[in-house]
């Protein structure tokens, strides 16, 4: 069906469903580069368990994290209206996929929770979201200052990378061609 402007429209599950299906993909292609760059920076920590990244859940965290990153544009093209129900769309689609399961779809929501307070309380929310994943992990490399902790930059810098760059930029490039509408009820 074409909608407004000549853009045949998409409804809002089945972008949601496409866009998981892009973002989780485009993960696990970047995952090994992660391992490498992770493996690299994380040396000594993991030495005690040098097979966590190898480990499935691993990777699944990694996804979830990377997908609640890139939802972020969703949130800034979309109507705040249209991008809620779309959040609740993903985290719909995580929690019935035996894959990720409901814990997954909570990590989901929680790390949209935490990139919108990072961005309120004036941090960096991608940084916040590499530091989660690092929890996730079970990963630590805090550093001192003056009495305060603090993770290494040296640690986050790469991950914060990846998790800018590694989504692509569905989001924009789907609006660009589609016209995404509520299903009717």
């Amino acid at each position: 069906m074409v909608g407004l402007f000549g853009k045949p429209a998409l409804p809002e599950r089945a972008a949601a469903l496409r866009f998981l299906a892009e973002t989780t993909w485009r993960a696990a292609l970047a995952w090994p580069e992660v391992k490498h760059q992770l493996t690299a920076v994380l040396g000594s920590q993991l030495e005690e368990e040098p097979e966590i990244l190898d480990r499935p859940a691993s990777l699944i965290a990694f996804q979830v994290v990377l997908t609640a990153t890139q939802f972020q544009a969703a949130a800034n093209l979309c109507p705040a209206p249209q991008a809620e129900r779309l959040l609740h769309q993903v985290a719909l689609l995580l929690k019935e996929n035996v894959q990720f399961g409901d814990d997954r779809a909570v990590l989901f929501l929680a790390c949209h929770q935490m990139f919108a307070k990072s961005l309120l309380e004036g941090l960096n929310p991608v940084a916040t979201l590499a530091v989660q994943l690092l929890d996730e992990w079970g990963l630590e490399d805090d550093l001192d200052f003056e009495g305060a902790e603090f993770w290494n930059p040296i640690t986050l810098a790469p991950l914060v990378v990846i998790l800018s760059t590694a989504g692509g930029a569905w989001w924009r490039d789907t609006l660009a061609q589609h016209r995404i509408v509520q299903e009717a009820a």
